[in-house]
């Protein structure tokens, strides 16, 4: 069984994409998904040459020969749901959930993360009139980033009001 390593995502896989974490698996209401479906299979790079390793039941993203994290469905830490066309991986950290909009066509994934903006933090305000939103804070009292616990219908808000932006494209291998 893989190991899920969720520190290297921080460094590696997603930097400055750990501002908005969640309280459960988005969106809370969708079933999970046993296995990535099919046309996701398969060896991507992105332009960094970052490998992105999909098969049925679990992933692993490398940048060079580091693995940067692995995830198995199997697992109650990993997480995958769908809304519309969009997939929604969900990677457990202790006690909060990070979450990963992946757009996937034929040739390439496309992975997206939250990222503050001015524009964001209006959202979450937003988000914050009907549900719970934590501002979580480090051991010297700075900003660590914003918990959140949305409806089903305010994250696919979220997601359509662009809290989630591109962060990396990645390719199939041939």
């Amino acid at each position: 069984m893989k190991k899920l390593i969720l520190l290297p995502i921080m460094a590696l896989f997603l930097p400055s994409c750990t501002a908005v974490k969640f309280e459960d698996p988005q969106p809370f209401a969708a079933p999970s998904l046993a296995e990535f479906p099919d046309k996701m299979c398969g060896t991507y790079v992105s332009n960094n040459e970052d490998t992105l390793f999909i098969e049925p039941g679990s992933f692993r993203y490398a940048r060079g020969i580091e693995t940067g994290i692995t995830g198995d469905l199997n697992t109650p830490k990993t997480v995958l749901k769908k809304v519309n066309r969009t997939y929604i991986l969900n990677l457990h950290d202790q006690d909060t959930w990070s979450v990963f909009p992946l757009k996937a066509s034929k040739n390439k994934i496309v992975t997206h993360c939250a990222n503050i903006t001015s524009e964001s933090e209006q959202l979450i305000f937003d988000v914050h009139k009907s549900s719970p939103v934590k501002e979580i804070t480090t051991e010297d009292g700075k900003f660590a980033y914003f918990l959140l616990a949305p409806t089903n219908k305010e994250f696919r808000q979220l997601l359509r009001k662009k809290l989630f932006s591109e962060k990396m494209v990645f390719k199939r291998l041939e």
